[in-house]
Order: structure tokens, then sequence, then C-alpha cells
């Protein structure tokens, strides 16, 4: 079930203008968390967290292959600012605004079927959702819609055909800006040894005090865009003394030793799960704007004609 509550204060500026301030919230508990495969096999929680049996590939039951559930553990949380602008048609002038300031976190968007959005990750760790909780799948923090339309005024007396050539004109904008959606880094393969198709993947870790988001990322060098600064990330890490129940790092073998070394008294594991969780990394945002000019022309004391031009992402 879900918790929902709201305030908001609206005011009439002027007989034309009105602002609205509101905050939203909701809290939801016991949804659906649909992972496609449970039948595999699960880590063991040691001091450093949990690591998966390096070199094994098993199954809860042999017996069977793979065996989607339907549980109800997941839990949603969201909190919103929502601002919003309405001017009425005055002076030629219609305008509304609006802007958002939310968060949203869940420990699983997957409330009708697995990977519900293309940057969902497959098959959450569903034995424990403390390492899933992070930014709903669908998450946008920052949105903000402009938009307008203004009737040029005609200055001065015109003669008849100087008045339909130069009156009747109209602009338009759509103005969006809104910041990325939230995604999960992560390493190919199958380094906790599932077997389990398109969950073979696994949590990567961040290196302290490197910002994961190149600043240039716009400009395109010989692979193209680069948004993501890999050196951020790298295998998980634990101590030494647990070298022994990691997956073999091998030089120019599956998993490659990152070119940063471990950090003092750790070794890289590839079976282990990385500290960068879900959804901790956020793309790049979205700025849109939509353009338009009309053109009324009187034909008739009952007739009007249209001329429309529409340009879309103008800029």
């Amino acid at each position: 079930y879900a918790m929902n509550w709201n305030l908001n204060v609206q005011r009439q500026i002027t007989s034309s203008l009105r602002v609205t301030l509101g905050y939203v919230g909701s809290r939801s508990i016991h949804l659906p968390d649909l992972p496609d495969n449970i039948n595999y096999q699960l880590p063991s929680l040691t001091s450093a967290g949990y690591l998966f049996p390096a070199n094994t590939v098993g199954k809860l039951d042999t017996s069977v292959g793979s065996m989607r559930a339907r549980l109800w553990d997941n839990e949603g949380w969201y909190h919103g600012l929502q601002m919003g602008v309405t001017k009425q048609l005055s002076h030629g002038l219609q305008l509304q605004g609006s802007y958002t300031w939310s968060k949203c976190e869940d420990t699983g968007s997957n409330m009708a079927f697995n990977d519900p959005f293309q940057n969902s990750i497959p098959d959450y760790f569903y034995f424990d959702h403390r390492l899933t909780k992070g930014l709903c799948d669908y998450n946008i923090s920052q949105n903000g819609v402009v938009s307008f339309i203004y009737t040029i005024p005609t200055v001065g007396s015109k003669s008849g055909f100087v008045s339909q050539v130069v009156g009747g004109w109209q602009v338009g904008t759509i103005i969006t800006a809104q910041s990325g959606s939230p995604f999960t880094p992560v390493i190919g393969l199958d380094p906790y040894n599932r077997a389990t198709g398109d969950a073979n993947q696994a949590y990567v870790s961040s290196v302290p005090g490197c910002n994961p988001i190149n600043a240039n990322w716009k400009a395109a060098g010989p692979q193209g865009l680069q948004y993501l600064n890999l050196n951020c990330f790298t295998l998980a890490n634990v101590p030494m003394s647990m070298a022994a129940q990691c997956t073999p790092i091998v030089s120019g073998g599956t998993y490659s030793a990152p070119a940063a070394p471990a950090p003092t008294g750790q070794v890289y594991c590839p079976n282990a799960i990385g500290n960068l969780g879900r959804n901790q990394i956020v793309g790049p945002g979205l700025f849109d704007m939509d353009f338009s000019v009309f053109k009324n022309i009187r034909m008739t004391e009952r007739i009007t004609t249209q001329f429309r031009v529409e340009m879309f992402n103008v800029l």
C-alpha cells in the first residue's frame, strides 16, 4: 500500500497571474518484486560484504531451470517540491510554467516485470534489498517547462493591405529542461558464477575522489562521446586475508587487473559485490525548445485562415 500527502499554497498576484507552491510526498511498502530468476547460488555475508562462491557455478535447486518469482518486499519513497505560474491571456500574452525538484527512491522499479526501463538492471539482489535501494529507474530530479503564446501588436494605423500583412502574427515557444535518468555501471561476463543469462553482471566499486563524469564529455574523441570516466570504476576489493576466496585475476584473462593497484592491504575480487550500488550515477540531462509562428488572415467576417510554421527542437 501507499501513503500519500501534499500541501500547496496558491496566490493570485494579479487578475491574470497566479502562482502555486506545493510539497508532495509518498511512502509505499509491500510493492511487487519480480526477479526473472531466483534459482542461483547465493553469496555468503562476510566482514567485507557479500562474497559469491569463487570456483563453482550452481543453483539453489539443480533439478529445475530458471525460477521466476513474485515477491512483495519492494519499498518506495518520494519527496517533491512543485512550483507553477499561470498567466491568462492579457495584453496579447498567455504563459504557463512549472518546475519540480524531487527525489524518488525504491528498492526496485520492477513492479510489472523484471527490467521495465532501458536503464533497469536485470535480476536485482532479491535476498537483501539494502543492495538494491537507490534512485527509481524513472527518477528525474529536476524538471522545468515554460510555454507561452504572444500576439505581436500592430503599431499605428495601417491601410487595409498593410494591416493584413503586418497584423495577426503570433509566436509561441515550449522550453523543456530536465536532469537525466539514473543508471548503474556494471561489469559484464559472469563474475558471480550465477549462469542466469542477462543477469550475468556485477556491481563495480568507485575510486575515492574521482569524478565519474567527464567534464568535457560532449567533445567527441576517437571513441565518440565519453560521458563516463572509466578510470573511476574498478573491481570490488576485499582484505588480503580473503584472497583465497576470490576468482583469480589473470593478466589478459577473463578478469584483468585494473591499471590502478588495489588499496593498501586489499586485493581485487571479481566475485565480491562492489560498493557502487544501483542507480548511483545520473545520465546527461535534456534541453529542448520548440518554436512556432502563426499568421491569422481574416478572409471574411466568418472565415479566418491560419498560416502556421512549427519547429521542434529548433536549436
